[in-house]
């Protein structure tokens, strides 16, 4: 049996259904025709109120879980949504950039005067840097997940979902 692909009614995400084994159902519910199972898959796993509910082959699910958050459900395929996808993408370089200040020794952003006090002009420079990184590191030229993914702010770790 095929997986089965829903978009949720309650926050318009993609659910992917991976059947039990019908062998692993029959010890509970005894012998099933191949209709019974898969009635019984149905029945089960896909709440009623799901929007469009489609039984989809593995190569119609991406492979990537990197932007799980964007899935959008398109027929019999799962696209990933671009304009999901790049806020989300941005998130983690901030959460990067945030680890770097902490790495830095900065884990709050100081008074501008105080900043200006104790900190030498090279590590004031780079903390202006990392500031500005999400108001001018430009992602919306990516028009794929793989352009997306490629898009990293020099002088910062890359994002751990990502080292796989």
């Amino acid at each position: 049996m095929e997986k089965i692909v829903y978009t949720r009614d309650s926050d318009g995400g993609v659910s992917v259904v991976v059947p039990a084994l019908k062998a692993d159902i029959e010890r509970v519910l005894g012998p099933l025709t191949d209709e019974q199972y898969e009635q019984h898959v149905w029945e089960r796993s896909v709440p009623e109120n799901a929007i469009t509910p489609t039984s989809i082959v593995d190569s119609a699910i991406p492979e990537s879980r990197e932007f799980r958050g964007a899935w959008v459900q398109n027929g019999e395929i799962i696209d990933i949504e671009m304009d999901i996808a790049i806020p989300i993408h941005m998130n983690r370089i901030r959460e990067m950039i945030q680890k770097k200040f902490v790495d830095m020794g900065f884990p709050q952003r100081l008074n501008p005067q105080v900043e200006a006090a104790v900190v030498d002009e090279p590590t004031r420079i780079e903390l202006q840097r990392l500031r500005d990184i999400p108001q001018t590191f430009d992602l919306l030229s990516a028009t794929t997940p793989e352009e997306l993914k490629a898009l990293w702010p020099v002088g910062v770790d890359m994002h751990p979902i990502y080292l796989n």
